[in-house]
């Protein structure tokens, strides 16, 4: 306790002009209530018998699980997450809470047509290719298994295993489209499209087979993928969060920590301005570490050697009513050298009237990406491409828009070989703190909740 005491007297030291208005001692801090913060916070309490305190900037926990309750048709429309895999404990987790599933919905409902334009004009492309016939794509999907499953032990349940230097097998360090080439699966393109948004030829393969491994490929080839039973993600979230109860602190950020080996303590304050200092002999990151999100953590040279080198991927997605975009149909912006310096996708939600939306663009407030893609849906009308009903105006209206911005691979083979990833992991337990989430694994919320499996038993040594 020693330590723990130290640690308080040295955060608040920092920050010597705030008195908390309450202080908390735990036994673990864990930052960011999403898929891997959730899962875990209900495992340490629940089944290791400990105390925790999960910090969220947000209302709600889920992360990048959204749902839109349309008033309209009384409708749940996933936007965020919107498939499960069938691998580690994804279906205990959902036992564990008594929700139901059922087969896949999203995959099973899929686009009946796409629609490419000319981003700049929003007029219709006439000579962008079909994609290959469904039982090509399968085939090619097929032979793309035979290849990636080998290749698991390296990637599942986290990176533990990844070699480095010349054990690195070539194919994951060939860039996507050679590879794709090499072993004759370009046909596959329009199911990894629909089930990851696809790689682009210079990627290296590594990186792509992170987001389209062997239990993503075999759930889509076997039917095993799942989704809860009403299809509403937001479900298995809202009872956790009923269970944790007072154990969340929402709309809390931390705002200054201090770590070492004895332990860590964070001051953490709420959007009412109210500060709470948590003291703990261990800390778990369940959130991206972003710049933004660890500049309160005060990161050591190790820490901001492997993290300075991830690169940020700007996205929101969301959902747009309409009165133009027919159902079951999707729309693909093609940029020109004229095109708006953003990327939208426009995707079929299930229920008509409403698209799920995609929007790329760094720098865009909330309320200009908002904007950014009414345009964008009004230009189809502009250019003719869809027109509403005869007698009424077009109308497109965001009704939910929400901010997955996060990090991403892209360090360079020499990177990989020169030992990166084993860089990375060997951040795991220094300072008292402990990482888990998406960037530590591939990103699906099962792959995600096995890895943070991996995590607590090496968390919880030496702590009684």
């Amino acid at each position: 306790m020693r330590g723990l005491a130290s640690s308080i007297f040295f955060a608040v030291s920092a920050v010597a002009t705030i008195v908390p208005n309450k202080t908390l001692q735990k036994d673990v801090i864990i930052l960011g209530g999403g898929a891997s913060g959730t899962y875990a916070a209900v495992r340490l309490r629940e089944d290791y018998g400990k105390d925790v305190v999960v910090i969220e900037a947000r209302t709600l926990l889920g992360g990048n699980v959204n749902t839109y309750n349309d008033p309209v048709t009384n409708t749940a429309i996933n936007y965020g997450v919107e498939a499960y895999i069938d691998y580690g404990p994804a279906k205990d987790f959902f036992a564990r809470f008594d929700v139901p599933t059922q087969p896949v919905v999203e995959y099973v409902q899929s686009v009946g047509s796409t629609v490419y334009v000319d981003a700049a004009s929003g007029t219709v492309l006439p000579n962008i290719s079909a994609p290959p016939v469904k039982a090509d794509q399968l085939a090619a999907l097929q032979t793309y298994l035979t290849v990636v499953e080998q290749y698991t032990p390296y990637l599942l349940p986290g990176y533990w295993n990844f070699p480095s230097g010349d054990d690195i097998p070539a194919d994951m360090l060939l860039p996507w489209g050679d590879f794709e080439a090499k072993y004759g699966v370009q046909d596959m393109y329009p199911i990894q499209d629909l089930i990851d948004g696809g790689a682009s030829p210079n990627t290296t393969t590594l990186y792509a087979m992170m987001n389209f491994n062997e239990p993503v490929v075999s759930g889509y080839l076997n039917g095993t993928m799942f989704d809860p039973l009403p299809f509403n993600n937001s479900i298995l979230y809202g009872r956790a969060q009923e269970l944790l109860g007072e154990d969340v602190l929402f709309s809390s950020q931390v705002i200054n920590a201090t770590r070492d080996d004895s332990g860590v303590s964070v001051l953490v304050q709420d959007d009412a301005g109210a500060t709470t200092l948590i003291t703990a002999p261990r800390l778990l990151v369940a959130f991206q570490p972003t710049a933004a999100n660890v500049a309160p953590l005060a990161l050591d040279g190790a820490e901001n050697a492997v993290f300075s080198t991830f690169s940020s991927s700007v996205l929101w997605v969301g959902v747009v009513r309409s009165n133009f975009i027919p159902d079951n149909t999707a729309v693909t912006f093609i940029p020109g050298a004229d095109a708006p310096p953003y990327t939208v996708e426009i995707g079929w939600s299930g229920t008509s009237g409403l698209s799920e939306i995609f929007f790329a663009g760094a720098g865009y407030t909330e309320d200009e990406g908002k904007q950014a893609v009414v345009d964008a849906f009004l230009l189809l009308v502009s250019a003719g491409t869809f027109a509403p009903p005869e007698g009424e105006e077009a109308v497109a209206e965001v009704v939910a828009f929400t901010d997955h911005t996060g990090l991403g691979f892209d360090q360079s083979v020499e990177m990989l070989q020169q030992g990166f990833i084993q860089q990375m992991y060997a951040l795991q337990g220094q300072r008292s703190t402990w990482w888990t989430g998406a960037l530590w694994c591939p990103g699906y919320s099962s792959n995600v909740w096995a890895f943070t499996d991996t995590i607590l038993p090496q968390l919880l040594q030496g702590l009684d």
